[in-house]
């Protein structure tokens, strides 16, 4: 997506200036007249994915939009009455000047899934396909409903992640927030007072004046440097290919962490297949559309290619499971698969395994709430434990000499 810087003259003649992100100057163009404001100028400014909020649409607002054209069609509705009324309904700018572009090449005669591919860019390629698989079955209303369903569980499932990640980072921050404030402002305190006291101090106690110096000489170019250095990770690294394979490879080889990333993934790749296996669309091209919209991790991405290439090849999807390293894919997977196909309702025993990984993702997720939050707690406490001790250490050596 691209960055513009616009000035413009709204509809009482003042001139306005703004920053928009959007996929290409038409649709800021089209944006900036649904604001009445006339643009004077355009300038570029650079290339990045979506953030803002204008630009941003998140998952419930989208389950929204679909759930809404899904309930409208049902009701016998036409498709572009539809979308007129979301039109009205919606409160995101972007998705509102979106949703217009549609409408007008709806009646021009483009289908619905090749518009909306066109006008909002930022969703799963999954979605482009139940769509388009909707409009060629006459199932559009049934595709919109299981495209809500998805979107609602993803938001479900990103926020219970987010929530279990949250909690610990935030007593992460407070402590070292605590810990910096003790090191800067009380332990210098102390510090003087033993010197004026021109008594010997214990060589612990010296470790820990040293740390207080160093944290306030060096502390801000310390903060600055981390600062810097996850800039570099975010901007830099991360986008770097190589060094993606290393991390996430390195991911699976924590014991927890590993679980939770597999059953993240594992999750939405499920939510995704059925859904399409649901608007009609085959198997094969389910997997490879899932696998490569919500297999986000590489090292996971590769050995779900050595499962399409098994199915591509003739082989069965639990087969296919079943070849993949044992320790990888918790047992459940190919035995489930296995009794859909024997069985023959394959989406059946894909949405068991579906339930039985949220409940394991919960099961997990909790316990990282659980547990890890009042290790980190004990941990912080051990730290605050050490410099009390080492700060007390010179009263105690007072006391003997009385």
């Amino acid at each position: 997506m691209i960055r513009y810087l616009w000035v413009g003259i709204d509809s009482l003649g003042s001139k306005r200036y703004g920053l928009s992100s959007l996929a290409n100057e038409q649709l800021l163009d089209d944006y900036l007249k649904s604001q009445k404001i006339i643009s004077l100028r355009i300038v570029y400014l650079w290339n990045f994915k979506f953030t803002g909020n204008a630009a941003k649409i998140d998952d419930f607002e989208l389950a929204t939009f679909f759930s809404s054209i899904s309930f409208l069609l049902d009701s016998g509705q036409d498709l572009i009455f539809a979308l007129k009324l979301q039109t009205q309904k919606t409160k995101n700018e972007f998705l509102k000047v979106s949703i217009e572009k549609i409408i007008k090449d709806l009646e021009s005669g483009t289908s619905f899934s090749a518009s909306l591919s066109k006008r909002i860019l930022n969703l799963p390629q999954f979605v482009y396909s139940s769509v388009a698989i909707g409009e060629r079955t006459g199932h559009l209303s049934l595709a919109c409903n299981q495209i809500y369903i998805f979107l609602i569980d993803r938001a479900d499932i990103k926020n219970k992640v987010k929530k279990a990640i949250f909690l610990p980072s935030l007593i992460v921050v407070l402590s070292l927030l605590v810990i910096s404030f003790i090191f800067s402002f009380v332990i210098p305190r102390f510090e003087r007072f033993f010197l004026d006291m021109d008594k010997p101090i214990p060589v612990f106690t010296k470790v820990i004046f040293r740390f207080s110096h160093f944290f306030r000489y060096f502390g801000f170019y310390l903060l600055l440097f981390i600062l810097i250095f996850c800039l570099f990770l975010k901007f830099v690294l991360f986008k770097n290919v190589a060094f993606q394979r290393f991390k996430d490879k390195v991911l699976f080889k924590i014991y927890f962490i590993r679980d939770l990333v597999l059953l993240f993934n594992l999750v939405l790749f499920l939510e995704s297949v059925l859904v399409m296996l649901r608007c009609g669309i085959n198997l094969l091209e389910a997997i490879d559309v899932s696998v490569e919209s919500f297999i986000f991790n590489t090292f996971l991405k590769n050995k779900f290619s050595l499962i399409l290439r098994s199915i591509r090849d003739g082989g069965s999807l639990s087969a296919a499971f079943g070849q993949i390293d044992f320790k990888l894919f918790p047992p459940e997977v190919a035995s489930f698969v296995l009794i859909g196909e024997k069985s023959g309702n394959l989406i059946n025993s894909l949405e068991r395994l579906l339930l039985f990984f949220k409940q394991e993702l919960q099961r997990k997720i909790d316990f990282c709430i659980t547990f890890l939050q009042p290790m980190l707690i004990l941990f912080v406490g051990l730290i605050i434990l050490v410099i009390i001790v080492a700060v007390y250490l010179p009263i105690f050596s007072l006391t003997d000499l009385i």
